[in-house]
């Protein structure tokens, strides 16, 4: 009877021994699974960022073609209009002042004037017919000239004092002549009879 309690207390350890031992194969076993699950989900949530990486790159690339769409970004067709043309006005070109009394020759002027415009400029080449101490061959810049309607006022200052101003006053005879006086700031009793004619090119030229 003893020997047969023994034989089944031995049967039940030996039992009990096995089944604690599958218990720790299979709490390894679900450890490992759980392991691997987690892996696969890291992995799976490394993916997912890839994709979301691209589709963002994706959006990116479509917004720069829009933004690059010649057709989109073109403004309106704008057509330059060609500059005005310049027309040269009739008292344009080369001039010859002289003393109506001997034909002696006061100044020549390179005028240039605009159509439709009264203002007057230019240059002017001193001659020898106003009066002693002038500087013949001297050259300068005119002062405001103009020219309106038949009349035209040139001033210019021909000596070496700067408060000297000459001015012709004249009215127009012909298409080439104009009829008028030279008067003087400074000298307050010139008042010379003086004609102008037009050349065909400056002194020079």
């Amino acid at each position: 009877m003893l020997a047969t309690t023994r034989s089944i207390g031995n049967r039940k350890g030996n039992i009990m021994h096995k089944i604690s031992k599958y218990r720790l194969l299979m709490l390894c076993g679900f450890l490992a699974f759980g392991l691997a699950v987690s892996a696969c989900d890291g992995d799976n949530s490394k993916v997912d960022s890839g994709g979301d990486k691209a589709d963002v790159a994706d959006t990116q690339k479509d917004e720069d073609t829009t933004s690059t769409n010649p057709d989109k970004d073109a403004g309106p067709d704008i057509t330059e209009e060609p500059d005005a043309t310049i027309t040269p006005g009739f008292m344009n070109g080369a001039w010859k002042l002289t003393d109506t009394s001997d034909d002696a020759v006061i100044a020549y002027f390179d005028l240039t004037h605009l159509e439709g415009n009264t203002d007057v400029k230019g240059g002017f080449l001193t001659g020898a017919g106003l009066y002693d101490g002038l500087l013949e061959g001297g050259v300068g810049v005119l002062a405001e000239s103009s020219y309106e309607g038949s009349t035209l006022k040139i001033q210019w200052n021909p000596t070496t004092q700067d408060v000297e101003m000459l001015t012709l006053n004249a009215t127009q005879v012909d298409e080439d002549t104009f009829s008028g006086t030279v008067t003087a700031v400074q000298n307050v009793d010139l008042d010379l009879p003086v004609k102008l004619v037009r050349e065909s090119q400056a002194p020079g030229n």
